[in-house]
């Protein structure tokens, strides 16, 4: 657990009043609200434990806090409030195939956009395999779903970038192309791994599994070509 998140969190608890009931108060309002990536960075641990546990250890360093901190008889057990939060929180089979299905029709629609248009023989390679892997990915998911509905269209914010991408000006097409993918293989690595660790269909978590090093190769490849052709295009959000 990254100590910027836990350090601010145990301070929070000591400086609050010495008042059981505001101590209870405040550490119900803060103990889910974290940011929604940080699942990302712990790379599956099991964040809200490890928060729970951190809560604790704050209180318990305090004696004034811990000797006025009360949990009153209507909070059930913890484990089962986690173990609820943790189911709400995992990604249903659906959800995971209509994302993933949408992202490889995006990778490769815009990528046979770049096969017409972009002049820089790296970007017409880089194009040419996500079309290639891709498509092979399209295909595996149709076993990995098990007979489960698989979209036809992709969803209206892989449309918006792909229509964007369509109108693009020729000279900044390759730049426009690049950072397209750059984040679409982003989120796409994210969701991959959210299901690896958590989901409930194992076929497709085996999917998951298989297409991660696919993905990351993917991300490292066009990181590359942007730091070569477009620099200015290397924005990220992990």
């Amino acid at each position: 657990m990254p100590t910027d998140i836990i350090l601010p969190l145990v301070r929070v608890l000591q400086r609050t009043p010495n008042s059981g009931t505001a101590l209870a108060a405040r550490c119900r309002r803060m103990q889910w609200r974290l940011p929604l990536r940080i699942w990302h960075l712990t790379r599956g641990v099991d964040m809200k434990r490890t928060i729970m546990a951190a809560l604790v250890s704050g209180v318990l360093a305090s004696p004034a806090l811990s000797e006025q901190l009360v949990v009153p008889p209507t909070a059930g057990n913890a484990n089962d409030e986690i173990q609820q939060q943790d189911n709400a929180q995992r990604m249903s089979p659906a959800a995971f195939i209509t994302q993933a299905t949408s992202g490889n029709m995006l990778e490769i629609q815009s990528s046979k956009l770049a096969m017409d248009r972009s002049k820089q023989d790296q970007v017409r390679q880089f194009a040419e395999r996500m079309i290639k892997d891709h498509s092979g990915a399209a295909e595996r998911m149709k076993s990995a779903a098990m007979g489960q509905n698989i979209p036809d269209d992709m969803s209206a914010l892989h449309a918006k970038a792909l229509e964007a991408l369509r109108h693009a000006d020729d000279k900044q097409f390759d730049a426009q192309y690049l950072r397209t993918q750059l984040q679409a293989h982003q989120d796409a690595v994210l969701l991959h791994e959210q299901y690896a660790a958590t989901g409930e269909q194992e076929s497709l978590k085996q999917y998951a599994e298989q297409m991660l090093p696919i993905l990351r190769e993917h991300l490292q490849s066009v990181e590359a070509i942007i730091k070569k052709v477009a620099p200015d295009q290397m924005v990220y959000f992990r």
